[in-house]
């Protein structure tokens, strides 16, 4: 009888051991999914008659374009990130696990057609454009401003 109880002991023990392990694993893994950065290619863009360069990371795969800039903490005056959709939509966005305000650019037909400005680090608030779009160009906060980009100006890749 003593055997019987010691045996479903550590039955108990080794079922809550390997549950905390797979707890663990799950949350090892979502981490690594939340924080890992794919290599992306990237493109050279500028807009209108701007002489400034911008180096853009192409996030065109659902998986890029779900993790897009979250998690990175800098991001240099020149870079950001180019979402491509297959399809031509309202393309909401959101700032969740992404601690850098952004400046985002909504192009359609190789025009910005939308920006918002500046936008809350972290906030799981829906960021909704005016208009439709088949990109979508995150910068480091205050570039719209400090290099005068507007709605209407023309977006240009560079080779």
């Amino acid at each position: 009888m003593i055997y019987a109880k010691k045996t479903v002991r550590q039955r108990a023990i080794a079922f809550v051991s390997l549950a905390a392990l797979f707890a663990f694993s799950v949350a090892l893994f979502a981490y690594y999914v939340v924080t890992h950065v794919p290599e992306l290619p990237t493109v050279a863009v500028t807009f209108g008659e701007g002489k400034e360069v911008f180096v853009l990371e192409v996030a065109q795969t659902p998986a890029a374009r779900r993790h897009g800039l979250m998690g990175r903490t800098e991001l240099c005056e020149h870079c950001g990130m180019l979402f491509v959709f297959p399809d031509v939509g309202l393309h909401t966005f959101w700032m969740k696990n992404t601690p850098l305000s952004l400046d985002m650019i909504w192009v359609r037909d190789n025009a910005v057609v939308d920006i918002v400005e500046r936008t809350t680090p972290l906030s799981e608030e829906p960021i909704i454009p005016r208009a439709d779009a088949s990109q979508v160009i995150e910068l480091p906060a205050g570039s719209v401003a400090r290099f005068g980009i507007s709605v209407g100006d023309a977006v240009y890749r560079r080779q």
